[in-house]
């Protein structure tokens, strides 16, 4: 009764409502309406608005996936400044390895047990060891390679 008082105060003689749909699950409706004269859709006339509420979905679901996208990688970049954070200020070597024993990235502390820097060291690889790598500070407990 609502609607039909609406659309009087709109002058609509005719109105053919489309679903917009995300995902196989209706999420909204497009509405195409005559105010001049009352209309009988044709069936090429609701195909074609069908093609039409398709691409206005397609742009809605893109603009709503670059959306969650980018909370995605913000939420991902913040996760990585707090695990730098707490990586770099861990008060015990660690070391991050790849896949092949490539050493990707080791904190000060391990740094410093090597005597050595960060830059010096990245790159090595674990199964290559024995390596030539400087003496360890001989104030740790560690005993030199």
């Amino acid at each position: 009764q609502v609607d039909r008082l609406l659309f009087e105060m709109q002058h609509l003689k005719s109105m053919l409502i489309i679903p917009l749909s995300f995902h196989n699950q209706v999420k909204g409706f497009i509405g195409f309406d005559s105010v001049r004269v009352q209309r009988s859709w044709t069936l090429e006339d609701i195909e074609d608005l069908h093609i039409i509420a398709r691409i206005f979905s397609i742009i809605i679901e893109r603009l709503q996936t670059q959306n969650s996208l980018e909370e995605s990688r913000k939420h991902i970049s913040e996760l990585s400044t707090k695990f730098k954070q707490f990586f770099n200020n861990l008060p015990v070597g660690v070391e991050l390895y790849d896949a092949e024993g490539i050493l990707v990235d080791l904190n000060e502390a391990d740094a410093h047990i090597f005597g050595s820097t960060r830059k010096d060291l990245l790159g090595i690889n674990l199964f290559s060891l024995p390596i030539s790598l400087p003496m360890l500070n001989t104030d740790s407990r560690s005993v030199s390679l």
